[in-house]
């Protein structure tokens, strides 16, 4: 069992340098200039959702992510 979970890991390595080796379809011009932001955070301001528009299940929730952090909601399925 060992050596078949082995060779799929190399296998599933191999897929994974395939696709990090593959050229990205959108490429900057040579002469492109750098973005530069003043405020490096994403602002959230009375955010709404809800998969059924007439139960929604986030109400005006408001939040910052300030650059280089991750963030995830979490909660119950269904």
């Amino acid at each position: 069992m060992m050596y078949r979970e082995v060779k799929q890991a190399f296998i599933n390595l191999e897929r994974l340098f395939g696709l990090l080796d593959e050229r990205r379809e959108v490429e900057d011009a040579p002469d492109a200039i750098a973005l530069v932001t003043s405020q490096p955070a994403i602002h959230f301001e009375a955010v709404e959702f809800g998969y059924d528009p007439r139960r929604r299940i986030l109400h005006g929730i408001d939040f910052h992510i300030p650059a280089g952090a991750s963030v995830a909601v979490v909660g119950h399925s269904g």
